[in-house]
């Protein structure tokens, strides 16, 4: 990573006691997700209790903190229902959510799932228990963990604003959390659009290679913001992380061609590694012949490569599915109409070479994976089709494979697959809805399935907890978008 002086700033935050809640904002391909990861390991090395979660794609507060709760009681799944008993104020009460959690979660030992912690709390309601209130539930849970000497360290990957849009953003839960933790839990949260800091949160600007860290814009607010002390890089430090690169790419370089990478590459650390992974010349100075001179240009030829890169089942997948964060194989084959053999084998290929990162354990479908958003979102500029289209698309695909794994649609029990091919319809139609009024979304997605509005208004009503359908199918975007 060479991202020695930023680790070590990440490490004295988390030692820190001020500030809970810390994001670290940048532009695709800066290294945000890489920079998480190695922290993780380094507070997992140091004892720290330690969980590295994705964002993924859900499409509220609720839906969030449900799956991160469960991803906590899945690592630390020791006093699951002992800490959900505490917050029921009545024996009845205790028995009753007992009951429930019991139901769908024979052994708690085993972690808590995702469905089986969204099914407590909604018969918990249905049978008038106080459920408490889910950012202090998580809170709470955390703090049981970890310590002022040895604070629980909780890392959220790739919040994206323009993406986890809904009734009540995530931008508002990470601040309600940071009011609520204490000096025994810390939480990064790596973020690509800018975060407006306050109070027990801030935020900083992770920089391209060899630059120091810098106040992200969105803390611009004096009235809200917190000091912030940069860190320092030393005179001596120059291209050091490129050079790190160069060299272990085994590249013969004089100090001018060091320079010129660093900047057609402006110091990202992505298109650094895209020239340094695959050397096809002795020198470094060979290998920038033939590439554009400025940055920009650099850049789309990067993309370029990738696409060019790929068989033409590798294109169509990607090509196709481009708007989704995380693809999976019944997805795949939604949109291609390729058999899921070949997409299988076309999705392993690809991870294989580096173009895709296989989720393992972290997606409720498997397998999972996911293409880097600098190419994804190339990806989407060369798919043919308007963005909001593709879009529009996609989600009508999403109901599709929903229904095909849905038997009963109006049972109330969602199963796992199909609420992930619900909460990827609901993603869609959101980032689209400030272009298509929600009546226009309404009659396309209609238009374009094989299933009738009130069969789709009752597969939503139960996805949402209903039950069974109560509202039209307009009602029910309205009130999630």
């Amino acid at each position: 990573m060479n991202r020695h002086e930023e680790l070590t700033y990440l490490k004295n935050k988390r030692d820190q006691s001020e500030t809970r809640v810390h994001f670290i904002c940048g532009q695709s391909g800066i290294g945000k997700s890489d920079l998480a990861r190695e922290f993780e390991e380094t507070c997992e090395e140091d004892g720290y209790p330690t969980l590295f979660y994705p964002v993924k794609d859900p499409r509220n507060e609720q839906i969030f903190l449900q799956r991160l709760l469960a991803a906590w009681f899945d690592k630390y799944p020791e006093s699951t229902v002992t800490q959900l008993r505490e917050y029921i104020s009545s024996s009845d009460s205790v028995e009753d959510l007992l009951s429930i959690v019991s139901s769908v979660v024979p052994d708690p030992a085993s972690g808590l799932a995702i469905d089986g912690l969204q099914r407590a709390i909604s018969g918990a309601t249905e049978a008038g228990v106080d459920f408490p209130d889910p950012v202090q539930l998580v809170a709470d849970v955390m703090k049981r963990r970890g310590s002022a000497e040895s604070p629980a360290v909780v890392i959220i990957d790739q919040y994206d604003a323009r993406i986890q849009e809904s009734e009540r953003t995530l931008e508002s839960t990470f601040r309600d959390i940071a009011y609520h933790l204490d000096d025994s839990v810390v939480w990064f949260v790596t973020a690509r659009t800018e975060v407006q800091g306050g109070e027990r949160l801030d935020c900083i600007q992770l920089e391209p290679f060899d630059q120091d860290l810098v106040p992200n814009p969105g803390a611009s607010y004096p009235e809200d913001s917190q000091p912030f002390e940069p860190v320092e890089t030393s005179p001596e430090q120059g291209y050091e992380a490129t050079r790190a690169l160069v060299e272990e790419a085994g590249f013969d370089y004089e100090e001018s061609d060091l320079i010129a990478l660093h900047d057609r590459t402006n110091g990202v650390p992505l298109l650094i590694a895209a020239i340094c992974e695959e050397p096809r010349a002795f020198s470094l100075r060979e290998e920038l012949e033939n590439t554009p001179s400025n940055y920009i240009d650099f850049k789309n030829d990067i993309q370029q490569e990738f696409v060019r890169g790929l068989t033409e089942n590798q294109q169509e997948i990607l090509g196709n599915t481009s708007v989704f964060p995380v693809i999976t194989v019944d997805l795949c084959y939604e949109r291609t109409g390729l058999a899921q053999l070949v997409t299988r084998q076309e999705l392993d290929e690809l991870t294989e070479q580096g173009k895709l990162m296989r989720l393992s354990g972290e997606y409720p479908i498997n397998p999972a994976y996911k293409c880097h958003d600098f190419y994804r979102e190339y990806l989407i500029d060369c798919a043919g089709l308007e963005e909001r289209a593709l879009r529009l698309e996609g989600a009508i695909d999403c109901l599709e494979v929903a229904f095909e794994n849905s038997p009963a649609p109006r049972d109330p029990e969602i199963e796992d697959g199909v609420a992930v091919q619900l909460d990827r319809f609901i993603y869609q139609v959101s980032h689209v809805s400030d272009e298509i009024s929600i009546s226009d979304i309404v009659e396309r997605v209609v238009t374009g399935s094989s299933k009738s509005e009130e069969e789709i208004a009752d597969l939503l009503a139960s996805h949402l907890g209903f039950g069974h359908r109560e509202y039209s199918l307009e009602e029910y975007l309205r009130e999630i978008i």
